[in-house]
This record gives C-alpha cells, sequence and structure tokens, in this order.
C-alpha cells in the first residue's frame, strides 16, 4: 500500500515537474519574439518614413535647381573667349558672328548649332573645340588651315597669306612662306575668300618637290594662271617651265626627263619648255 501511493505521487511530481519544465521557456520565448517583432516592424517603418523623407528632399531640391536654372541669369553666357593658333585670324570678326550666343543658357547650349555657324561663315577653320567656362563664360579653340604660299597678284601688286585649302588668311606677305606669282586675277584678296582649290595648290608642291628629286632643277620663281589651270616654273638658270595641273604631273615630269639631253636642258639657254601638251614637247 505504502509503495504503491509512494510511486503515485512520484509519477504525479514528474509530470507536473515536466509540465513546468516545457512550458515556461516556450512563454518566455514568444514573449521575447513579440517583442522583438515590434522592434523590426517599428524598425522598418521609420526606414520607409526616412527614405521617403530623403527622396522627397532631393526631388525638392532638383526640382528647385531647374528652376533656378532656367529663369535665373546665373548661366547666362556673358563672356566667349578665342583661343587661335595663328595670328591670321580675325578676333573681331568672329566675336561679331557670336553675338546672337550671348544670353543664351549655358546649361542648354548646342555645341553642334555654334561650331556648324562658325564652319560656315569661316572657310579657312580646320578644327573647333569648345569649353564650358561655369558658370557664364565659354571658351572657343580655333585651329586654322596651315599657311603655304604668300601670293602675289602681278596685275595689281598686292599681297596675300594662302592656306593649304586656297583660303586667304591675311592682306599682308609672310616673309617666311615661298611666294607664288598669280596673274589674269583682277578682284583684290579678300581674308576668309577661297581664292583657288586645295587640288592645285596641292599639284604645284609636287611638281616642285619632283623637279628636286629627280631632275636635281632648283625653282626660284612660280607664276599660276588660274583660268587656264597653268603653272609656270622659273629655274634658278631662267628657264620657264610649262606645266598644266589638269594633266597628271608625273607624266609631265617624265617626259621632262626623257628629252633633257635632246632639247640641251642643262647645257643650253633656253627660254621655255612646254610640256601641257600630251606626247608631245615644244621648247624654244
Amino acid at each position: 500500500m505504502f509503495n504503491s501511493k509512494s510511486t503515485r505521487r512520484r509519477k504525479h511530481f514528474l509530470i507536473n515537474t515536466n509540465q513546468q519544465r516545457k512550458y515556461r521557456p516556450k512563454k518566455n520565448r514568444n514573449r521575447i519574439l513579440n517583442i522583438l517583432a515590434k522592434i523590426l516592424f517599428f524598425k522598418k517603418i521609420f526606414k520607409i518614413f526616412r527614405a521617403s523623407f530623403i527622396l522627397s528632399f532631393v526631388t525638392f531640391l532638383m526640382a528647385g535647381f531647374i528652376i533656378f536654372a532656367v529663369f535665373s541669369p546665373y548661366f547666362e553666357i556673358k563672356k566667349i573667349n578665342i583661343n587661335r593658333d595663328t595670328p591670321n585670324l580675325n578676333i573681331e570678326s568672329v566675336q561679331e558672328i557670336l553675338k546672337p550666343f550671348y544670353g543664351k543658357n549655358l546649361i542648354f547650349l548646342n555645341k553642334e548649332e555654334l561650331t556648324q555657324t562658325l564652319l560656315g561663315e569661316f572657310l579657312e577653320f580646320r578644327s573647333i573645340d569648345i569649353t564650358e567656362k561655369w558658370p557664364d563664360a565659354i571658351t572657343i579653340s580655333i585651329k586654322l588651315s596651315p599657311p603655304v604660299f604668300t601670293l602675289f597678284n602681278i596685275d595689281s601688286a598686292n599681297f596675300a597669306v594662302v592656306s593649304t585649302d586656297g583660303i586667304i588668311l591675311s592682306t599682308t606677305a609672310d616673309d617666311s612662306l615661298p611666294v607664288l606669282k598669280i596673274k589674269n586675277i583682277k578682284k583684290p584678296f579678300i581674308p576668309g575668300e577661297k581664292i583657288m582649290e586645295k587640288d592645285w595648290l596641292d599639284k604645284i608642291e609636287k611638281i616642285k618637290g619632283l623637279l628636286l628629286g629627280q631632275t636635281k632643277i632648283t625653282t626660284k620663281e612660280i607664276v599660276f594662271l588660274p583660268t587656264a589651270q597653268e603653272v609656270h616654273f622659273i629655274t634658278s638658270s631662267g628657264i620657264a617651265l610649262w606645266f598644266d595641273l589638269r594633266i597628271d604631273i608625273e607624266q609631265q615630269i617624265r617626259k621632262l626627263e626623257l628629252g633633257a639631253n635632246k632639247i640641251g636642258l642643262y647645257s643650253k639657254q633656253l627660254e621655255h619648255i612646254d610640256l601641257r601638251i600630251p606626247g608631245q614637247l615644244f621648247w624654244k
């Protein structure tokens, strides 16, 4: 009897003890998890609120800046600086063309439009680079077609500097350049005007080089007749070599080489040699 009661008590005690051990930790854990969930919920709400506030603030700043940039004169162009690589560029004439761009908003400046405006007005321009100088200025760097000859108009006795593109750069002589005499040009030299084709100048330079390289003939004077597209090279011995720029240059030089001994190019005092007729060589 005593043993039976004692056994039941021990079982009952163990059951109650086990229930208490299992229940209390779960209850405490649930409380802790509930507290953490509340904290995380409020933290998430705070993050959303903070992100929304930052986004609204940034949007407000951007909208304010755009309104300020568009309607404020702060970014209007007030100064245009011109950089040039040669004194042949007339700064005053460039500034005159750029007048419509003063007062335009620098933020919305159309560089392509400005570049095409200058290239359309000044044929001698080779390249244009535009740099913003915030908040209200720009710098334009201009490179011109390089000078190749000092022109001398035989009919009017006027000088000019011509570029490799055939554009008049200035109406003054440049002593550092070779002289190209020009005939049958009645109109005056005008800066920025195209006086001859680039191809003509390239061929004149080519003839000069071939004469020196292949025939050892040095040139003391060059006379160009643009209407006939004809050029006369006066040698150091006074012989006038007549070339036609419309005919292959190498063929004319070759013809001179082949006939040099026959006509006495290096031994006789010749007045001129006409190389313009294909397949023929005339001399006086």
